[in-house]
Order: structure tokens, then sequence, then C-alpha cells
């Protein structure tokens, strides 16, 4: 059938297709431009949108920043004065933590110095008279409101009296009871007497009313401490007498140490 048609109709026929697959292909290019620009919008449209994101995000961001800088520089102004304060209080008990350690130490320094002043050394059992004398000499020592006339007139009778309770002792060990009574009452006088030597003023500054190895220490003392003699004086008394307390009110030295009443 197509080998009967003429050659210009299929000319023509050709011509006809070629123009549609030219506009076609233009059509094709068109849709192809317009679906291009429709992804470039779309895009567009969304790296806007992420831009907008991103900007909302970082406005949040400034307004915190700006809020937390305004709280802060608030705060700052108004707990300075407070700090201020709170660094004061804290000063001030680590000062009194300061002054409460110095007295502790000076306490124990003292207690030491009670007990050295108290006459610690090793006493005998096999000789009461000679302890007696080491107690005695240990309580003037001790005891510096003592005057030297008294501490001569009050030897000799603590003497007899503990000789003879000691040669009572020893001759008639039935007589025990009374060396015990007699004893007893030796200690109540020794302490109406220590009563009335604590009593006794505290002298002034300068030498202290006791004897010279005595006030020597105490000021050696005082200097070591950086405190007053008489402050000194009157601590190691009362460090003294805490330990006559306990060791039940005997004024024996060294304390710690008790006096071998009778020998069988």
């Amino acid at each position: 059938m197509i080998k009967q048609k003429k050659p210009e109709i299929l000319d023509d026929q050709i011509r006809s297709l070629q123009w549609a697959i030219g506009e076609l292909g233009k059509q094709k290019q068109s849709l192809d431009d317009k679906v291009s620009a429709r992804r470039k919008r779309d895009e567009t449209e969304e790296i806007i949108q992420e831009v907008n994101a991103q900007r909302k995000a970082l406005d949040k961001r400034i307004s915190a920043l700006q809020e937390g800088l305004k709280k802060s520089s608030d705060s700052e102004a108004i707990q300075e004065p407070h700090l201020q304060d709170e660094i004061t209080g804290v000063e001030g008990k680590l000062e009194v933590a300061r002054e409460r350690l110095k007295v502790l130490e000076q306490d124990k320094y003292l207690e030491e110095l009670g007990q050295n002043l108290s006459g610690k050394s090793p006493t005998s059992p096999m000789n009461i008279s000679s302890e007696s004398n080491t107690d005695e000499e240990s309580l003037s020592q001790a005891l510096p409101f003592e005057s030297e006339e008294n501490r001569v007139s009050e030897t000799e009778p603590v003497k007899d009296k503990s000789n003879t309770i000691l040669s009572d002792t020893m001759n008639e060990p039935t007589n025990r009871l009374a060396a015990t009574e007699l004893e007893a009452n030796l200690a109540t006088e020794t302490r109406a007497t220590t009563e009335q030597k604590l009593r006794a003023p505290i002298s002034g500054t300068g030498t202290l009313v006791c004897s010279k190895d005595t006030s020597q220490s105490i000021h050696e003392a005082a200097v070591a401490l950086d405190l007053d003699a008489e402050y000194i004086l009157e601590k190691g008394m009362q460090a003294v007498l805490r330990m006559i307390a306990r060791n039940g009110n005997r004024i024996t030295f060294p304390l710690e140490v008790k006096h071998i009443e009778t020998i069988s």
C-alpha cells in the first residue's frame, strides 16, 4: 500500500512526523525545565525553612544568654555583701578555733608543768620517814604561798608525828588502828593548813612568793608561753589541786603513788 502512494505524500508525512517530533522535544524540554524549576523552588523553600529554624534557635539562644547574663549581674550585685559577711564569719570561727587550740595546748603544758612541780620521783617503800621529808619538800615547792618561817615551824611537828606513827607501827602491830587514826588527823590538819595557804593573796608583778627554783621555773614557762607569770602560777596550782582531788584529797608526792601506811 505504501509503495502505491506517491512520493509527495510520503515527504509530507515525513515532514509532519519530524515537526511533531520537534514539538514533542520542545514540550519535553519545557516540562523538564518546569520540573527542574519546581525542584529548585522546593529545595529553596526547604533551605529557607531550615535557615528560619536556625535563626529562631539562635534568637532563643541569644535571648537565654542575655537573660542569664542579666541574672548573673544582678546576683553578683546582690550577693557580694553577703559573701563578704560569710567570709568575715568564717574568719571569726577560724580565729576562735585557733584561740581554743592555743588554750588547750597551754592547759596541757600547765598540766605537765604541774606534774613536774609536784616532784615526781621514785619512792622507796622501805624508808617512810625519808619519803615524808620528800613529800614536804615537794609540797613546799607546789604551794608558793607558804613563807620560809611557816615551813620551818610546820616541818618539825610533821616529822615527829610521822616518826611516832612509824615507831608505834614497828614496835606494836596491835596499835595499827590508833596509828591510822593519828595519820588521819595529820592529814586533816595538813589539808586545813593547805586551805589557809591557798587563801593567801598572790603577789603582784615581780618575784613570786615561793622558792627561788619554783619562781624561776614559773617565769621560764611564762616566757615560753608568752603569758603572765601569775597566770601560769594560778593555772599550775589548779592543775596540782585537780591531781590532789583525783588522788583522794591526799597530799602525797608524787600524787600517783600512795604511801605504805603500815609495815607488817
